[in-house]
């Protein structure tokens, strides 16, 4: 069993989304649709935000423009 799989993919497809997505379409014209990222949580969730959120400043980048938890 793999530890934190979950919050990889999350965070993956987020930045996926947002960032680079090398050519690949999911959702139309994805740049120039998606130019935020709101995050909202409660209990279990606001805990996993607040990690990404977290680990995000250490690393130095935003993985949301707005977190609400």
């Amino acid at each position: 069993m793999v530890a934190g799989a979950g919050l990889a993919a999350i965070r993956d497809v987020i930045s996926f989304l947002r960032y680079e997505n090398r050519g690949t379409v999911l959702l139309g014209d994805q740049s120039r649709h998606l130019r935020r990222a709101i995050a909202f949580g409660t209990s279990q969730s606001g805990r996993l935000l607040r990690q990404f959120l977290y680990d995000s400043v250490k690393r130095g980048y935003c993985f949301a423009d707005s977190v609400f938890v």
